[in-house]
């Protein structure tokens, strides 16, 4: 019901007059902002369904080596399921003791990819994977940088391919000075309180 409101709903719908500084003007769907989205919506309305296939034959579609790579890639689950609980459990024992803010879960693992009408049964499983993995790995790093901004909260003397959004308010690696100064300064979270 939904999707034929939402699709064929609003493509209909239209604005016959508007009244601009006091003149009445037609306005043209067809041409402009509204055009576009009106475009949009009659495109992927006919358009999704169409994408969405049977699962079996589309992963009967994949190459070889992509369907034996497929076990070592769902074996992750299991160890990440572990570090899931594993960092929700050592932040909830040490964060409160020490006076670290705890990290909002929900604000890292979101899945929501699945919804898409035009993935097939497979792609949506596999986007629930990837959404809640790379989730959990977000969600994992930020702890960790929450803990690294307490307890060493020093620059590394080599440059960081990736580092997390905390790294760059640490102290330089050489500043003896700079780190018995502002050790205790650092380690304080001003984090917005819900």
């Amino acid at each position: 019901m939904l999707n034929r409101i939402f699709n064929r709903g609003l493509i209909n719908f239209k604005f016959p007059e508007i009244n601009f500084n006091g003149s009445v003007r037609k306005l043209d769907l067809e041409t402009g902002y509204f055009g576009k989205i009106k475009h949009y919506l009659r495109e992927t309305g006919e358009r999704h369904p169409a994408l969405k296939n049977l699962s079996i034959p589309s992963i009967l579609k994949y190459k070889s080596l992509q369907i034996i790579t497929a076990p070592f890639i769902y074996f992750c689950f299991i160890p990440t399921v572990a570090m899931d609980a594993i960092v929700t459990l050592y932040q909830r024992v040490c964060f409160p003791l020490y006076g670290i803010p705890l990290v909002k879960r929900k604000d890292y693992v979101i899945i929501d990819r699945h919804k898409l009408k035009y993935l097939n049964y497979s792609k949506k499983f596999n986007c629930i994977y990837c959404g809640y993995f790379t989730g959990v790995v977000s969600y994992a790093q930020e702890i960790a940088g929450r803990t690294e901004q307490y307890w060493c909260p020093i620059k590394h003397a080599t440059k960081l391919k990736n580092s997390h959004n905390r790294y760059q308010s640490f102290m330089e690696y050489d500043d003896a000075k700079g780190y018995l100064k502002n050790f205790v300064k650092i380690r304080e979270f001003n984090e917005p309180k819900d």
